[in-house]
């Protein structure tokens, strides 16, 4: 990689051209998504500055979450075994953040997946009753 920076990794990891998908569009929509849903998943407040972090490993966290931003909604396709290459994307960020956080992150063997250690994780965080809705 030529510089550290979250576009240039974005390019790298996901082969796609400027004009497949623009810089300003990466700048727009790919990266504050891709922010956000690190900085949800960490319980952190990062920021981006010029396609960086300041921190290397975050950054190439986030474009592969960019990546997956971009392919989920410009080039969704299956690539193998029925899963999705955004779906792809976003494990390969997933993998990252767990060797940089393994208390934030785990790994379910039996579906081969990381996913965010979250309390309320497979429980609802409403506490509606279903009369409310009616």
């Amino acid at each position: 990689m030529a510089s550290a920076t979250i576009l240039t990794a974005f390019r790298e990891i996901t082969d796609l051209t400027v004009t497949q998908y623009a810089d300003l569009d990466v700048t727009d929509k790919a990266e504050p998504y891709a922010l956000s849903m690190y900085n949800h998943i960490m319980d952190d407040t990062e920021t981006i500055t010029a396609h960086t972090t300041g921190d290397e490993a975050i950054d190439r966290v986030i474009a592969f979450f960019c990546g997956a931003y971009v392919f989920e909604e410009k080039f969704k396709k299956r690539v193998r075994d029925g899963v999705y290459e955004y779906e792809m994307f976003y494990q390969d960020g997933m993998r990252i953040l767990n060797m940089i956080a393994p208390w934030k992150i785990a790994f379910d063997p039996n579906s081969r997946r990381y996913y965010p250690r979250h309390k309320n994780r497979g429980q609802s965080v409403t506490t509606a009753t279903a009369t409310e809705y009616a």
